[in-house]
This record gives structure tokens, C-alpha cells and sequence, in this order.
């Protein structure tokens, strides 16, 4: 994993880009880690994967609201849609 300064990358930005097609590259600020810069296909592959994750999240949420609704712990059809429409504004 590569690491530059703010002023390291933006001297050798052509570099960093370079790297970024191999490996994540860290871009520190006054000696912390602030932004990491990745190729175009890993960024793909972590949005996909973060889709993924959050529609499974949404599906079991979905499956859990059922469940209350079967079980009787929502005592109201409202509060069933309440919690559709809190997950139908989460962001994809």
C-alpha cells in the first residue's frame, strides 16, 4: 500500500494514479490518512459489493417486519409501513 503526503501526490499525480491501478493509495493530511485514491474497476467492485450488502440488509429487515407482523408485536398496519417506507429511502 502506497502512502503520500498532500503535496507528495499532487507533485506526482501521474504516479499515483499509476499505483492506483495496482493498489489503494493513501493520501495523508497533516500526518493522517484523508483520502485513498482507487482504480476505476476496484471502485466498481466496491460499489457492487456495497449494493449487494444493503439490499441483503434490506431484505432481512423486511423478513423481520413480517415476522413482528405475524407475531403480533406490530399493533398496527401503520407502523408495518412506517418501516417500508424508512427502507425504501435508504440509499442505494
Amino acid at each position: 500500500m502506497m502512502r503520500y503526503s498532500r503535496t507528495a501526490a499532487a507533485r506526482r499525480f501521474a504516479e499515483v494514479l499509476k499505483e492506483a491501478e495496482k493498489e489503494p493509495v493513501f493520501i495523508d493530511w497533516h500526518g493522517r490518512p484523508r483520502s485513498v485514491v482507487i482504480s476505476k474497476d476496484r471502485y466498481d467492485l466496491y460499489t457492487k459489493l456495497l449494493v449487494m450488502a444493503m439490499d441483503e440488509m434490506a431484505v432481512d429487515s423486511i423478513h423481520d417486519s413480517l415476522d413482528a407482523a405475524r407475531e403480533g408485536r406490530f399493533k398496527t398496519a401503520a407502523r408495518l409501513r412506517m418501516q417500508a417506507r424508512l427502507l425504501a429511502r435508504a440509499p442505494k
